[in-house]
């Protein structure tokens, strides 16, 4: 049994890798007599991720931008509409807005909660996803893989799109996810498949794996996960043009 959204790759995900560097803060430490310092972040997973769900419901394609559009960069470049837009998503997605600042605890929540306890909410959070793709809603997932609050660890959690599901008839679901570090191949459309799924024991016995979710595309790209739950997203008209 498969169900599917009108969220499509082929016209929601960017063609691009989500392989950003944002820059949070620069100056001299100390101040005027000293050398330059910069503070950065990788990634705007979730700017992506809120853009893609934010052009689904306006009824839009994302801009077809690819690579070769960005001047030697793998993304557009700090300046240009589109990258600015995504990075005000990002910080709406997590920071900026209600709906982010519920996401962005969660994340903090998950990042410490043991490994156990993720997965039986991940179970219910599940229902959710089913039930809203059962609808002809595309959600965002935020993806746990942190398991401390550490800037460095809490970096590795995730955003992305899910769009669709497949259900064994032993009942067993597969997510079918748009991931923005995988960017939509228009001439191998059949790698851009991300499905996420529950890592299975090598043994019925065995213990329960630390990481029981993965996520892995037929390209054989494969991301391990502590847990996912269903974010809170709110609609917001896309600028145009974005380039």
């Amino acid at each position: 049994m498969e169900e599917r959204t009108e969220f499509t790759p082929a016209r929601h995900a960017f063609r691009f890798p989500n392989r950003f560097r944002n820059v949070i803060w620069s100056g001299r430490l100390p101040p005027w007599t000293g050398r330059t310092k910069t503070v950065t972040s990788r990634g705007r997973c979730g700017g992506m991720v809120f853009s893609a769900l934010d052009h689904f419901h306006a009824g839009r394609s994302v801009p077809p931008s690819t690579p070769h559009d960005f001047d030697g960069s793998e993304v557009p470049p700090d300046g240009r509409p589109l990258a600015d837009h995504l990075h005000s998503r990002q910080l709406h997605s997590m920071v900026t807005s209600w709906c982010g600042a519920l996401n962005g605890l969660r994340f903090l929540l998950w990042s410490l909660l043991p490994t156990a306890a993720l997965t039986t909410r991940t179970s219910r959070e599940l229902e959710k996803i089913v039930a809203s793709i059962d609808d002809g809603v595309p959600v965002a997932l935020g993806l746990v893989t942190a398991s401390s609050v550490r800037p460095g660890h809490l970096g590795r959690n995730h955003q992305a799109v899910c769009h669709g599901y497949r259900k064994s008839s032993s009942g067993e679901v597969d997510l079918l996810i748009y991931d923005p570090n995988h960017p939509y191949d228009p001439s191998s459309p059949e790698r851009s498949d991300i499905v996420l799924r529950r890592a299975d024991s090598e043994t019925s016995g065995a213990e329960p794996p630390s990481f029981p979710y993965r996520s892995s595309s037929t390209a054989g790209r494969t991301r391990y996960w502590r847990g996912f739950f269903l974010e809170r997203y709110r609609f917001r008209t896309p600028p145009a043009p974005l380039r």
